[in-house]
């Protein structure tokens, strides 16, 4: 729980100095420039710097990794943000359509932590599609019962073998391997487990949602008033 918490302070604390700057990069004056020969703009004066101020480049995807990646933690760190996310982990068998197992309103708050930032950095809209296509296909890969473990990359990219693990019955491993993209953070705050067998139960221990929609939508409800 104490990592989770530093994570999730470490990550939020990264992202605020790339949302206050904003994720616009400042364009070039059209004026022209001061001094020149055939300038209608007068020559500077005397005790200023004639020097032009060079753009400011800044990250337009640098405030969205630590957002992203810190809010599979804090779903697992603050309990009523579990019990909307225990809907996704109650499933006990992984498919391609397991990603798609998401209460609602888990939905809403995850789609508004990254469209919100997405706004405040200025990422242009045409680019939207693209990294929504890219995370739904990553995302659909991870859940498959695919054994694939990325070779050389198994501790920088999230695999198939290891999100399998996350989504392990054990309390002790699915509490681990948190990153929806890359696994930096989890080797970097000791929450890797790397896939050395495959996963053979899958789960939350004394936790069981029936396949039913009705079920699943009452079920974070159940979960905050101790009925589950």
């Amino acid at each position: 729980m104490k990592k989770q918490c530093l994570f999730v302070a470490v990550a939020t604390l990264s992202a605020v100095p790339v949302l206050a700057q904003g994720g616009a990069i400042a364009a070039p004056s059209s004026q022209p420039a001061a001094g020149v020969i055939g300038s209608s703009s007068p020559a500077p004066s005397r005790g200023r710097s004639s020097r032009p101020s060079p753009p400011t480049m800044r990250p337009p995807f640098g405030g969205l990794f630590p957002i992203r990646e810190a809010t599979p933690r804090a779903r697992h760190g603050v309990r009523p943000l579990w019990a909307f996310h225990s809907v996704h982990h109650t499933q006990t068998q992984l498919t391609f359509l397991s990603a798609n197992r998401i209460h609602f309103f888990e939905q809403l708050y995850v789609g508004v932590l990254m469209i919100v930032p997405a706004f405040l950095l200025g990422i242009p809209q045409p680019r939207w599609l693209p990294i929504l296509f890219v995370q739904i296909f990553s995302e659909t890969v991870q859940h498959a019962r695919l054994n694939w473990t990325f070779g050389r990359l198994h501790r920088l990219v999230v695999s198939p073998a290891a999100h399998a693990v996350h989504h392990s019955i054990d309390a002790g491993e699915h509490h681990s391997n948190f990153g929806r993209v890359f696994l930096l953070w989890d080797v970097l705050f000791g929450t890797f487990v790397p896939a050395e067998e495959r996963v053979r139960r899958f789960g939350v221990d004394g936790m069981e949602v029936p396949e039913r929609l009705t079920a699943q939508l009452v079920h974070p409800f159940r979960v905050l008033l101790g009925r589950a």
